[in-house]
């Protein structure tokens, strides 16, 4: 089994921060050594080590699983051989199949084609007795540690492995030829090599074993500052990349980077818009901070979320947007001449055309962790309600009913957790207070640390859905999460499950919930978004379904600090500062790759 692993970890102090996603042809740096990877004929897993989630789903929309790499592993002083065998032993967990080779592929080195990742697997296959592969290209100007030289076996040879002498006299051209790096483009390593207890006495590097062969090339990017970004894209372009082409395949999904401040030209008209109701209302916090900066603004005419043809008829003459959850479409940006920023006040973002903004040059925020502890709680509280009866005993008393329920606690039962993100990763800590029978979890990015931690099970969405007792969601609105929850999941929960959804509408199939629970007297559900709001349908008359309206995140801290932040982002960008929470390339991703 040939597994390739991309290597990279998220934003550090460096010299270019981030520069894993940094923009090159329009596209995150790190899709190019995925994209070899996917179009490579010798590909039977392919995954990305890393400790960004951010990376981890730019990576999943391109076939690959996400490998959380834990804290401990992601400082400068780890050894790399400590990095890639968790990596191997982590597949190797998950898939129950031994790894016989590990690619390595680096985040940061972009110029890799998938026929330089089959070359190097195929000679390591017809030659069992060497034990790794290398790309390396020859340089006028070398660090001597990282130093390498061909030997008359074909083997790659450090300058500082003994026998040779280390005086700067035997370090010619003259005596040993070319002088090569290995550039980080590219290894191939077989499992028992780095997994051995014997390292090499040729290379710095002890799990690539004693014999490495060198693949010559012209030289990979290994891409630390941005100056080297020109370089890279004259090379890619060479390879035939462009803004709009991939060359591997015609139908290879196209990767963009959002704009990280708007990019429009024009007169700006300082105008501002606040469609999100309320604002200002529990603290005026906000409202004082666009006062302080003289920011000219005006409220929401109507005092409550915005249909999409109201919305249109507002939005021409201004040039920021502090919005809710109101549509935000391709019909209205098309009005929205003088946009150019929207802060979106919360997190969901299944309501703004991220693609149609990008196109236009609208920079898109949002408050990521703002509302996140809110939700959660509220999670918990509806858990409860509903395992206790505490809706029906209230509306019992008040008709003269005095009738006491007989319920569940959490501590007998299973809660699955589906959606392991802000919220979710928050409900499974709460829920340590209660001690769950179980904790089972789903996610497209499996974190191994938060189940050592919290002792949660990952497992797939049927499983949860047939063997959990609560299930709660916590996932976004996508192409693909999009009625996730019907009438085939709803018929594998238990006969008295509940169905818990404080994430978005449109999630849940309601019609199907509304049959089910007219259906099943002992299943319930609490639902706090739906797929119209303000919602009026037939959820409205059951009895054992927990209505709420939209407030997960309506906690007086949190919706300030969702208000306060969303106006911080405004204010930079009348400043000409950069954003503090821009939208990620993973949101974009998202709806590039529907």
């Amino acid at each position: 089994m040939i597994a390739i692993v991309l290597f990279g970890v998220g934003e550090q102090n460096g010299a270019l921060a981030g520069r894993n996603m940094y923009p090159v042809l329009g596209r995150p740096l790190m899709t190019y050594p995925l994209l070899a990877a996917r179009y490579s004929r010798q590909a039977d897993s392919i995954a990305i080590s890393t400790n960004s989630l951010a990376m981890a789903q730019v990576a999943h929309g391109l076939g690959a699983e996400a490998i959380m790499r834990p804290p401990e592993l992601c400082t400068p002083a780890v050894a790399m051989g400590e990095v890639f065998r968790h990596a191997v032993t982590t597949i190797e967990s998950r898939g129950g199949h031994p790894i016989d080779m590990l690619v390595v592929l680096l985040a940061n080195a972009p110029v890799i084609t998938p026929a330089l990742i089959d070359r190097a697997v195929d000679f390591l296959a017809e030659h069992q007795d060497f034990d790794s592969v290398a790309t390396v290209a020859t340089h006028n100007e070398y660090n001597p540690a990282h130093a390498c030289f061909i030997s008359g076996k074909k083997e790659l040879v450090s300058f500082l492995s003994p026998p040779l002498s280390r005086s700067i006299a035997d370090w010619s051209r003259d005596k040993l030829g070319d002088i090569y790096f290995i550039d980080n483009c590219l290894r191939v390593i077989r499992r028992s090599t780095l997994f051995s207890d014997v390292g090499s006495s040729r290379l710095p590097y002890p799990w690539m074993g004693e014999r490495t062969s060198p693949i010559v090339h012209q030289g990979g990017f290994d891409v630390d500052y941005d100056w080297q970004i020109p370089g890279v894209e004259r090379r890619l372009r060479q390879y035939g990349f462009t803004e709009s082409r991939i060359p591997y395949s015609d139908n290879a999904p196209l990767i963009v980077m959002p704009p990280t401040i708007a990019a429009r030209t024009g007169d700006s008209t300082g105008r501002i818009l606040v469609t999100t109701a309320p604002f200002g209302e529990i603290d005026p916090q906000p409202i004082r901070l666009l006062e302080q900066h003289n920011l000219p603004f005006m409220m929401n005419p109507l005092g409550r979320r915005l249909k999409e043809e109201e919305l249109a008829e507002l939005i021409e003459d201004y040039e920021v947007l502090i919005a809710g959850t109101e549509p935000i479409t391709e019909r209205v940006l098309k009005r929205a001449s003088n946009l150019r920023l929207i802060a979106r006040v919360g997190i969901g973002l299944d309501s703004v055309a991220l693609q149609v903004a990008r196109e236009m040059g609208i920079a898109v925020t949002y408050t990521p962790d703002a509302p996140s502890a809110a939700v959660a709680e509220l999670t918990i509280g509806q858990m409860l309600a509903l395992l206790r009866r505490t809706m029906a005993a209230d509306r019992g008393m008040r008709q003269g009913v005095w009738h006491r329920w007989i319920g569940r606690r959490l501590g007998q039962l299973t809660v699955g957790v589906i959606g392991v993100g802000r919220v979710g990763q928050r409900v499974i800590r709460h829920l340590q207070g209660w001690s769950p029978l179980r904790i089972l979890a789903n996610d497209l990015v499996v974190d191994d640390n938060l189940s050592r931690l919290n002792g949660c099970v990952w497992t797939d969405r049927e499983t949860i859905l047939c063997e959990a007792d609560v299930v709660t969601l916590h996932v976004p609105l996508t192409p693909q999460t999009r009625n996730m929850i019907g009438e085939r999941e709803l018929e594998m929960m238990k006969p008295d499950a509940i169905l818990i959804n404080m994430a978005r509408g449109g999630i849940v199939d309601e019609t199907a919930l509304a049959v089910a629970l007219r259906n099943r007297a002992n299943f319930s559900a609490a639902v706090d978004v739906f797929t119209q709001e303000p919602y009026g349908g037939e959820l409205a008359g059951l009895e054992n379904c927990l209505l709420s309206c939209h407030m997960g995140s309506a906690t007086r801290d949190c919706r300030l600090r969702m208000e306060t932040e969303a106006t911080e982002e405004v204010v930079r960008y009348f400043r000409g500062e950069p954003f503090a929470n821009p939208v990620p390339e993973a949101e974009y991703a998202i709806q590039v790759i529907e």
